[in-house]
Formats: structure tokens, sequence, C-alpha cells
């Protein structure tokens, strides 16, 4: 309940912060249509001061104040800004209040946009419902990227109480707007508030989809459109987890949103809008430029956005001079991150591009290549050296991503909350169908398939598709709610029999499309297992496992047994636990074959070689030197998760501290190359002695022979 608290409040400051700065800006462009509307103006404000805040967080950890105190402050500074706002949306909520109350006393035009408002109202309500009791559960291993940095470095600076380099880990320097609110759920209330987070940016974004539909379609299309939206599995999942692809989703389609909203404002408000239109059209652009401003702050995949937004504004006769100034602010509001990378690695996109930045800092060749390939490894082949081919495996990824999913994430961590289904491919091929569109349509279809496009041959990664998502949800909102509408509102002229029967399949197709998605959903996270023997009899069974159940959240809610049960399913975690307990407060640690390091409340390293050349393996002459250099920076622990070692893989490891140590000294032997021929080394010679080992994670002390 504290969690909630802390992220309501922290939502509430940063409306108000966001809705004094828009009265400002957009002060004399408030006529409508032109101007934005008050959900529309408390969503905007809402991202708007989010990202102030994450930005003064992130200037906080820069000059060494990131603690409870300083945040807290910060945060109350925040609030007496935006009083003004404040008082603002007071007066929009009570506006909308008295409106409501009198529009309910008018029966509704139409029984369907009742009966729809009320049934998507629901499934949102329960889905929230959902969303919220799993942020409460501790990330475990299906939170890959959380645990190991989204969480987990937020976690090192707020220990530290100041933004550092951390030279292994070079996820740490991509671009950290999100992490910068998850820091403030971690300075108050732990993982749960930082989780709350990015559910809190899901429930915008759904706003937003809503709203967009709103204006430009209609409500109806907006319910479908939420509904689709929310009950996407990957969506649903990731609104419980501190990930970051949601925030970055809400960002670049509020960017998206103000430009078409510029540049369709002329067609919608007519004469009264040409008086207003130099200051009214410069104002959307400028917080459209903000929001994609803070998606190139989220993540570097937004450098595309930024391209095709612009493409788009232009195409709707946007003059260019208008969009260079978009993306000099853009650029600018981005820019934080990407100068304190020049200045700490010596590359503004660091590790990547490093043809072009040969001197990134801890980076080379042989670590670049394979990063690049692993990006490039998921999905079907897409090198434009085969262009053929390509386009072949492009045209048929729609299907690919319904009937072989797998292909397109992690292996190992594939679940049934990898899925997007087919709702997307299918309402948006049915829209060849229908003529005439709005043109606001033909925008939001412009934006799905360049991102679409630009996704298949950047990286195939499943979650990489997330921005796109919402564009997709507004076309199957506005195809559903046309093909379902089409028999509801159809009456006299050529409306013959044939008609009637056409437009009832229709119906009953988009009908069944958006149920069964939603059936299949509660099926998932009701029946499918999450880990254990039960994935196994699954997987036989011709099923995944999941990695949002509702069953087993419940159980971590009210079984404090449960959940730490649960806990050990994440094979470092006991290991984590007991360097905590045994370990000295400044005792280092250096992790191998492993990057999962939340849990750990001493500093460590990543140790791997693959990572960074913090570690001057290639100076190394054996294990000693080794062990020298990490005593001086004071690590006294390895910890090594032997599941991942390659010799180790799918093998069953003991328990038993010295059956371990006589396979590690197997495993790692000294005679490979590397960075694995020096530790193999301080292994064989005794310099690192096993002290702890379950479930095939081992801690072994260094520099034991000297003790």
């Amino acid at each position: 309940m504290k969690a909630i608290l802390i992220v309501a409040v922290t939502w509430l400051i940063a409306a108000a912060l966001g809705r004094t700065i828009l009265d400002r800006v957009l002060r004399g462009s408030s006529v409508q249509p032109f101007g934005l509307r008050s959900v529309e103006t408390l969503i905007f404000g809402s991202s708007l001061g989010l990202g102030i805040l994450a930005y003064g967080v992130f200037a906080l950890g820069l000059f060494a104040h990131l603690t409870s105190s300083f945040i807290a402050g910060w945060l109350a500074l925040a609030a007496a800004l935006g009083a003004p706002g404040a008082r603002s949306i007071y007066l929009d909520a009570r506006q909308a209040f008295v409106d409501r109350r009198s529009r309910s006393t008018q029966r509704s035009r139409h029984t369907f946009n009742s009966t729809i408002a009320v049934g998507s109202s629901t499934i949102l309500i329960v889905l929230l419902c959902i969303s919220g009791a799993a942020c409460m559960a501790p990330p475990g291993a299906h939170a890959w990227d959380a645990i190991a940095y989204h969480l987990a470095d937020p976690k090192i600076y707020l220990q530290l109480h100041q933004i550092v380099l951390l030279p292994t880990q070079h996820h740490s320097n991509f671009p950290f707007t999100m992490e910068m609110l998850f820091t403030i759920g971690l300075a108050f209330d732990g993982y749960a508030a930082a989780n709350l987070f990015h559910l809190l940016t899901a429930i915008l974004l759904t706003g937003a989809i809503f709203c967009f539909c709103t204006r430009f379609l209609t409500r109806g299309a907006g319910h479908v459109a939420a509904v689709v939206f929310t009950t996407t599995p990957l969506v649903l999942w990731e609104s419980s987890i501190a990930y970051i692809d949601l925030g970055l989703a809400l960002f670049i389609f509020l960017s998206t949103y103000a430009v078409i909203l510029a540049a369709r404002g002329a067609v919608l408000s007519g004469r009264i809008f040409e008086s207003h239109r130099p200051h009214g059209q410069s104002a959307l652009l400028t917080l459209g430029a903000t929001m994609m401003g803070f998606a190139l702050g989220t993540k570097y995949l937004a450098l595309l956005a930024l391209v095709f937004v612009i493409v788009l504004a232009m195409s709707r006769r946007i003059s260019g001079r208008s969009m260079m100034r978009f993306a000099i602010v853009s650029l600018a509001v981005g820019s934080p991150w990407y100068i304190k990378n020049v200045v700490w690695m010596r590359n503004p996109v660091y590790p990547f591009a490093y043809g072009v930045f040969r001197n990134s800092k801890y980076w080379s060749e042989g670590r670049a290549r394979p990063y690049a390939e692993e990006q490039r490894s998921f999905g079907t082949a897409h090198d434009l050296a085969s262009p053929a081919e390509a386009v072949r495996n492009l045209a048929i990824t729609p299907w690919r991503l319904l009937a072989r999913p797998e292909d397109y994430t992690n292996r190992a961590d594939f679940t049934f909350t990898s899925l997007i289904g087919g709702l997307y491919a299918g309402f948006a091929l049915s829209l060849a169908f229908i003529r005439p569109k709005p043109g606001a349509v033909y925008d939001v279809l412009i934006v799905t398939v360049f991102m679409f496009v630009s996704w298949f041959f950047v990286s195939q990664h499943i979650r990489y598709l997330i921005p796109a998502l919402p564009f997709g949800a507004i076309l199957c909102g506005y195809a559903a709610e046309h093909w379902i509408g089409s028999i509801l509102w159809s009456t006299g002229g050529k409306y013959n029999y044939r008609t009637k029967v056409v437009n009832v399949v229709r119906v009953f197709v988009s009908g069944i499309a958006v149920l069964g998605q939603i059936v299949l959903l509660a099926w998932g996270i009701a029946v499918l297992p999450v880990a254990g023997q039960a994935v196994i009899v699954a997987e036989q069974s011709g099923f995944g496992p999941t990695a949002l159940s509702v069953p087993e959240t419940m159980a971590d809610l009210f079984r404090t047994g449960e959940r730490e049960r649960h806990m050990n399913r994440l094979g470092s975690y006991g290991a984590d636990e007991w360097i905590n307990r045994h370990g000295s407060s400044g005792a280092g640690v250096v992790i191998y074959e492993d990057v999962h390091g939340f849990y750990l409340d001493r500093p460590y390293l990543w140790g791997n070689g693959e990572h960074s050349s913090y570690i001057p393996y290639d100076t190394m002459r054996n294990g000693r030197d080794l062990s020298n250099w990490l005593e001086e920076h004071k690590v006294r622990f390895a910890l090594f998760n032997l599941n991942n070692s390659p010799a180790g893989s799918h093998l069953p490891i003991p328990d038993d501290e010295d059956a371990v140590q006589a396979l590690m000294r197997q495993w790692y032997d000294g005679n490979g190359t590397g960075w694995r021929r020096i530790v193999g080394d301080a292994i064989q010679t005794g310099e690192w002695v096993v002290r702890y080992s379950h479930h095939g994670v081992v801690v072994l002390e260094i520099g034991v022979t000297r003790s």
C-alpha cells in the first residue's frame, strides 16, 4: 500500500507540474478542437511532469545528492511549482463531474456504445488489479533486464548517493530516464514502487490511445483499441515489472499524437483556426518535440522514431523550418544522456557504433561484433545484401510472429507473455476493404508501417515492437468498430438479405477475434505454470510457461513462505543472500557467467571479459595476478552461475562444496584462452575456494592461500 501511495503522490506532483507548464506554453491556443481537451492535457501534462522529475533525479545523481532526503526535497519543490497546475486540474475535474451528471440524465443514443463502454471498463479495471498485484512481487528470473540493470543500477547509485561510472556494466550507459523514476520508487519503498512507475506509464498510454480515437475516430474505436492493447500478453506482463518499453512507447506515441494534432488542426477547425495557427501549431510541435526528447532519453531506438515522425509531419505539409526546430528541441531534451556518454565513455551511443567511435572506453571490436550479432540474431534473415530474401521474410513476418513467436525472443526465456497475438495483423489487413478511411487512420497506418519495417531491419526482438503496438491497437479499434457497426447502423437503401448476411459474418468474426484474445489471455495467466515440474508437463502437452500467473501472484501477496520459495527459483538469489550475511559491508563481489546483481547489497563487478575491458585480463599472467588486482579493488568474493557456463549447460550440479570445487577445477582448468584461462588458474592453484553452493550457483572466497 505504501508503494501505491508513493507513486500516486509522485504522479499528482508530475501532473500538476506538467499542467502548469502546458498552461503557459499553450496559452492562446485553446480554440477547440485544436486546443487540448482536459483529459488530453492531463495525460500530456503527467508525461511531461514525469520526464522533468526524472531529469531532476538525474541531476541530483550527477551532483552526488542522490538520497531519499534530496529526492523528497526535489518532489516538494516540483509540487510548489505545480500549484497553479493543480488548481487547473481540480477545476477540470469539477467541470467534468458536472458534465457527466448532466449527460447521465440523457438516454444513450446507441446501446452498443454503452455496452462496449461498460465491458471495456470492466476489463481494464480487472487488468489493472492484476498488474498492480503483480508489481508487489519481487522481480524473478523472467525479469532479466530489471535485475541486471533497470533496477540494479539505480540501487547502486542510491547506495553511493551519486551516479557513477559502472565500468563493467555497459548497459548502465544507456539512456536512463525511466530508471530515474525507478530510483524514486527504490528510494522510498523498493522494487514494488519502481514496478508501479512502469504500470503508471501503461495507464497513461492506454488513456492516450483512447483519447486519440475519441478525437479523430469514435469512442467505440477507443474502447476496442484500449482493450486490444491491454489484453496483449506482452503488454500486460511488462506493465507489472520495471522495464522501460511502455515508457518509451508512451513518449513516442504522445510525440506523434501532438504532431498529428498540429498537422490536422486546420482541417478540423476551419476558419477559426487560421488566426491561431502560428502560435498553436508551434506550441503543439514543441510539446511533441519534448515528448520525443524524453523518448530519446529512454532508449537509443527512439532515434528512428524521430526520423519517421519528421517525415510524417513534412508529408502533412508542416514546414521544414518547423520540423528543424522540432528536431533541435528533441535532441536538446534527450542530449544529457548522450553528453554524459561522450564525457565518460567517448561514445554518445555506447556501446553501439564502435566502428565510428573506435576510442570507446572499455570496449573493442571483439566485444562489439558478437554484441551486434546477437541483436541481429532474432527473427528471420534481414540483411540488405540479400534484398529478395529480406523482402520475402518481411512479408511473412506477421504470420511468423503468430506461428513461431519463440524466434523473436531469447529462446531460454520464451513464455506465454512473450506473445502479441494475431489481432494487430488481422485487423490491419482488413483496412484494405474499408473505403473511405479518415485521414488520421492513414497517419497511424503510415507510422505503424514505418515502425514495423524499421524494427524488422534493426533488431527483431519482440519487446522492441512494443512502441508500434499503440498505433496498431488504434487500427484494430477502428477496423473492429467499423465492421461491428456496419450491421448496427446500416438501414434502408440496398441493405438486402445478402448484405445482411455479410455484415453478420463481419460482426461475428470481429467480435470473436477480440473476445478470443481476451479469453486466451485469461487462460494463459490463470492456468499456465511459471516454473518447476509443472512447466515440463505443460511443454510435453504443447504449452509453455508464463511469466505472469494470477494464482502465483496471489500466493506471493498473502503467503510469505510462497514468495521466498518462488524467489529461490532465481539461481543467484541464495548466493546473494549468503554474501549479504557473511561478507563485510565493503567486501566486493565479481560475478561470472551471470549479470543479476540486484539482490546483492555489496559492491560488484561483472567479471566476464566480454562485458568490458575494465578488468585487465590481457595484462595478467596467472590467477595470482587476477587475485591481486581484485583485492586491490576490495573484491573478496567470486560468484559463479555454473548453469550458464559453457561446460555445464543442462548438467546436474551438486551442492556439496568439495564436489563443486572439483567440478570447477575440471571445467576451468586454466588451459583455455582469455579471461577463462586466468580464472581457471586461480581456481586450480587454490587462490579461490568454494564457500557456498546451491542450485549450481557458487560463491568462492578470493585470496585464501594468503589469509
